[in-house]
């Protein structure tokens, strides 16, 4: 089953399997939300609200660990990207052979704008070698498209964050 992972999706707007049942392109696939720490447990520290309980969320360093074996996730989405270079070892690693990693957010965040100068030791030297800019009418863009109708809020669950930056970066 086609896979999209949501990196640091946080657990307070994470994206669920039931947003895409009226997209023809993404009917049938798994989303998988990803951050490296459970915000229930920051802003519940009872837990006695756990929001989004139908959504898929998993917790880990996604420049260290993904829990998923190599090359079965479709589209990596990372959106307002935060402290981590989201084209990273980990990303390649999990990425299929045809795979995409698809990258939203604002142009004043320099985590999102500046990807290739904060890409990991390991994968700057060979960047374009593992990754290359994506044609404009891919699959990728509908992901895009479905991400700025949904609109987006950041990890911490305040206001919407402006998207007027993406990228887009197939695994070679």
């Amino acid at each position: 089953m086609p896979t999209i992972l949501n990196l640091g999706a946080g657990s307070l707007n994470p994206l669920k399997k039931s947003e895409l049942i009226n997209i023809d392109e993404f009917r049938g696939w798994d989303i998988v939300n990803l951050d490296i720490y459970n915000q229930v447990v920051k802003y519940s520290p009872d837990r006695s609200t756990i929001p989004h309980s139908d959504a898929d969320i998993r917790y880990s360093d996604v420049e260290r660990k993904i829990d998923f074996s190599d090359e079965t996730i479709d589209i990596v989405l990372a959106v307002s990207p935060y402290k981590y270079s989201v084209l990273n070892q980990e990303v390649y690693r999990v990425l299929k052979r045809s795979g995409v990693a698809v990258i939203l957010g604002s142009q004043r965040n320099r985590y999102v704008t500046k990807i290739e100068s904060l890409c990991s030791a390991d994968i700057k030297p060979h960047f374009f070698d593992l990754f290359e800019i994506m044609p404009a009418n891919d699959l990728a863009l509908r992901c895009i498209q479905f991400v700025a109708e949904r609109g987006s809020r950041n990890t911490s669950g305040e206001n919407s964050t402006k998207l007027d930056f993406f990228g887009i970066y197939r695994k070679k």
